[in-house]
């Protein structure tokens, strides 16, 4: 195969001059390849005649994407982030909950709580940031003998959003909800626990009963 190689001088500036072999050798391609490249005004084919001015809109084009481009990330780098919205809290006394009867959880030590939306005096996470949020309720008892249910509850403004049951099978016995749940600025999520074993059981304090939830990404 012989080549043969044209110097066309077109007063262009050495970028420029760069550029348009590239689009050049674009144009032309090779042997079972094929490249993807932007849209530009001019396409050029084998054997064709460069000129200045074609050439020279194909580089403004590619300018005009490259600074929409810059423009996008610039503003996508303004943005400040969605704020961070989560919390943990335990209990540091036991709670005695009477047989058959709903009963509110109240944990009323935070281990964290980024944007200040759980009340450890009510027990309740209020949302201040919508968005898909994962929930867990951690229940751990003491429960007497056997016998009876023992149910735990997460309730998103007063109904019922998730609960799991679980028959009662001895002294020491953990319930636990989770659940994943879009919710809107207002929102107030709390914790329910419900038996029926017959008499008292007691929540315990410390890590084994916890309330939580956490921002995992934006409403839907």
């Amino acid at each position: 195969m012989k080549l043969r190689i044209v110097t066309v001088d077109l007063q262009l500036t050495p970028t420029q001059k760069r550029v348009g072999i590239f689009l050049a050798a674009l144009a032309i391609g090779g042997v079972g390849a094929s490249v993807a490249m932007a849209t530009v005004p001019h396409q050029f084919t084998a054997g064709q005649t460069l000129k200045a001015a074609e050439l020279n809109e194909n580089f403004k084009s590619l300018d005009d994407g490259v600074d929409a481009l810059d423009a996008r990330v610039t503003t996508l780098e303004a943005e400040p982030p969605p704020p961070l919205s989560g919390f943990k809290a335990l209990r540091t006394a036991a709670q005695s909950i009477p047989n058959s009867v709903p009963i509110h959880l109240n944990f009323d030590t935070e281990e964290f709580d980024y944007a200040d939306e759980y009340n450890p005096a009510t027990g309740k996470f209020t949302v201040k940031v919508a968005g898909v949020y994962a929930i867990q309720c951690a229940s751990h008892v003491t429960a007497p003998g056997s016998g009876g249910i023992l149910s735990s509850f997460i309730v998103k403004n007063g109904a019922e959003l998730f609960d799991t049951d679980e028959a009662n099978g001895g002294t020491y016995q953990t319930e636990v909800a989770s659940t994943v749940a879009s919710l809107a600025v207002g929102d107030a999520i709390e914790c329910q626990f419900f038996h029926t074993t017959g008499t008292n059981v007691a929540l315990t304090a410390g890590p084994r009963a916890h309330f939580s939830a956490v921002r995992v990404g934006p409403a839907p």
